[in-house]
């Protein structure tokens, strides 16, 4: 479904686990996005962003943010799909079938922190690469010819928004077959850097303010919140009242052909 410009594909996180195992050993590059409030409400502010979010071959709600939105605007998803427990399941498969898993983000000691933690969470993967976020434009092109050789079946992008949906969507015609997911914070939350809410207040929707509380300096980053609640509303209210001119629209028609 469509949430403010952004696809957002009507998938559970089993469903999407099953679409990307099948995708590790593919034939073409495939791009996954994990859209939350934030990242939509930037990409209503950044064209170049937005148009990278809609060139993505995937996209999944990654917040109850999105969930929240999807009801609002009448056509619910089936749940979230966030980002962490995506790429720690695709991790597990990679480790199952033997793909190779290239790890790209961070700061160069978490980056690899985050490969040492894979291998311990899924015994026998086969970490191939990896390679800090740091790099400049200059540099995006070594980076792709190490992705060439090296060949993975899954790349973890944890460089940030939007430098990872960016560079993933500019060098797309350039990378060799795999499933790249864009991950943000992730691998830092993987290196064991950064944590992630309790258990009960994820079920609670309510990590968003764990990381308010945990790290103060994301109070600017929150404002998005309420931007995009409040577009979600005025597209909602827009939508009906387009819906109430048709409704009045077709009854007077009607009413003319009697």
């Amino acid at each position: 479904m469509d949430i403010l410009g952004v696809p957002v594909a009507r998938l559970s996180l089993d469903e999407v686990e099953e679409f990307l195992a099948d995708r590790l050993a593919g034939h073409s590059p495939c791009l996954v996005f994990t859209p939350n409030p934030e990242i939509i409400d930037r990409g209503r502010r950044d064209p170049e962003f937005s148009a990278a979010l809609r060139t993505a071959d995937l996209c999944v709600a990654d917040g109850v943010g999105v969930l929240w939105a999807s009801r609002i605007l009448g056509a619910p998803l089936p749940g979230t799909v966030p980002g962490v427990e995506l790429m720690e399941r695709l991790l597990a498969r990679c480790a199952d079938v033997g793909a190779g898993v290239y790890f790209v983000g961070t700061t160069a000691d978490n980056v690899r922190a985050a490969a040492q933690r894979a291998r311990e969470k899924a015994p026998g993967l086969r970490v191939v690469g990896t390679h800090h976020g740091f790099f400049s434009v200059a540099e995006e092109h070594s980076l792709v010819c190490d992705l060439a050789r090296r060949r993975p079946g899954l790349v973890l992008f944890g460089m940030g928004v939007p430098k990872d949906q960016v560079f993933a969507t500019r060098w797309r015609d350039h990378l060799p077959p795999a499933v790249y997911l864009a991950v943000g914070g992730g691998l830092d939350v993987l290196a064991g850097a950064v944590h992630r809410a309790p258990g009960p207040m994820r079920r609670l929707g309510m990590e968003w303010l764990y990381r308010l509380i945990t790290s103060p300096r994301r109070w600017r980053r929150q404002l998005a919140l309420p931007r995009f609640a409040t577009a979600v509303l005025l597209r909602r209210f827009a939508a009906g009242s387009d819906t109430d001119l048709q409704n009045e629209k077709n009854q007077t028609d009607g009413g003319e052909g009697l």
